[in-house]
């Protein structure tokens, strides 16, 4: 619903009228009711830059100042990299970062890295069987409980492709304890023997990316063609070739029968418009852009995927969970709770600038600058407890 200035009375959101009220506090049928907007400066309001400073740490001047620049800038752009939501209720810092966006006029259509440069036809192998799907998508975290209870049905084995599942997933103490002894068969695709592989049933060896050709979508809005350097060594396969024998072996061979190139040629074969003149002999010169970059200055509506099809700073199905805002809610344990006290530090874990998560831990160089890691403090925290 809004609330239409020009009646006094309220109409549905649907109506076409630009004579809304985005501020006030209005009587409906004797329900007392605010703009979704009015609601979010109310929320705002709660938390002074004195006490954002308290939470935070950071001097309220400083707080201050930044929103003065980000509402007063001609255009701001917020960067953030994964680590930003991958915290204790980081999906609601999100949703507040994309409140600010919004209220300021930040507000862009762009094109992630996700983009996928073409839409290939699989319906011929995900619906082998006629009126019967021979797949599902399934969440990783819904994926714990069908292992372990069989809802929403039964999961009895897992194949493991570019993921160290054990160490790259929550609770690996669950993973261990509950998940990996209820399944009949684990089967890992791995370069090296990480943690997940020590518990296969079936390892098979991987490739390195020296040794197979592949088909790379970044860095975004590139393109570029991964060179097999050298054959495969040993007894090591590609991830293709090895989902091309199993393909044989369960009846669905015609699919996979073209190798790593016949997958790279279907996506620049595709007839999408953004591989237009992208060809395979000019990706082995050099990285090409992809053609569907929009122009700065290109005006398009942005479709949102809300009930509304617009941005929405009030979601209603989050508010009986009292999310309908984006709401502080603190971590389990912070040094502003009482079970904060007994760990006053916050630890946040940084990327190592020698490695990429694991990756390279193995080179000798690198390991020979940073041999082990390194624990850096803040000089006001450590000459509080005589650590020079």
């Amino acid at each position: 619903m809004i609330w239409n200035i020009s009646s006094s009375s309220p109409k549905l959101r649907s109506e076409p009228d630009i004579d809304s009220a985005i501020s006030g506090n209005y009587d409906v049928n004797g329900i007392a009711c605010k703009p979704s907007f009015q609601l979010l400066m109310d929320l705002a309001n709660e938390y002074p830059p004195e006490k954002t400073s308290e939470i935070t740490g950071i001097k309220a001047g400083l707080i201050t100042k930044l929103a003065q620049r980000i509402g007063e800038a001609k255009s701001t752009e917020f960067v953030t990299h994964m680590g930003f939501s991958r915290t204790y209720h980081g999906d609601l810092s999100v949703r507040a970062m994309g409140s600010v966006a919004a209220i300021t006029g930040n507000i862009r259509a762009t094109f992630s890295g996700g983009h996928r440069p073409a839409v290939l036809n699989w319906n011929p192998f995900l619906k082998a069987v006629p009126d019967k799907p021979s797949y599902a998508r399934l969440g990783i975290l819904h994926l714990y409980d069908a292992v372990i209870s069989g809802k929403p049905f039964p999961v009895k084995a897992l194949w493991f492709s570019f993921i160290n599942f054990l160490n790259q997933c929550v609770d690996c103490d669950k993973i261990i304890n509950e998940i990996f002894p209820k399944l009949e068969l684990i089967v890992d695709v791995e370069l090296f023997m990480t943690p997940t592989a020590r518990y296969a049933d079936i390892l098979l060896p991987a490739t390195s990316f020296l040794e197979f050709s592949d088909f790379l979508p970044f860095p975004f809005p590139y393109v570029q063609l991964q060179q097999k350097v050298i054959e495969p060594l040993h007894e090591s396969k590609s991830d293709v070739d090895i989902a091309s024998e199993l393909a044989k072996r369960l009846g669905f061979g015609e699919y996979f029968d073209k190798g790593e190139d016949g997958f790279i040629d279907l996506i620049i074969d595709s007839k999408d418009p953004s591989m237009e003149g992208i060809t395979r002999e000019k990706l082995k010169e050099q990285p090409m852009n992809l053609n569907v970059v929009p122009k700065l200055d290109q005006a398009f509506d942005i479709p949102f995927s809300t009930p509304s099809g617009k941005i929405e700073l009030y979601c209603e199905s989050l508010r009986d969970a009292g999310q309908a805002l984006p709401v502080y809610l603190e971590p389990l344990e912070t040094p502003l709770n009482p079970e904060g006290k007994k760990y006053p530090l916050s630890y946040i874990q940084g990327h190592s600038r020698f490695r990429t998560h694991s990756m390279f831990s193995n080179v000798k160089s690198l390991l020979e600058m940073n041999p082990e890691p390194i624990v850096e403090i803040n000089p006001l925290d450590a000459g509080k407890r005589n650590i020079s």
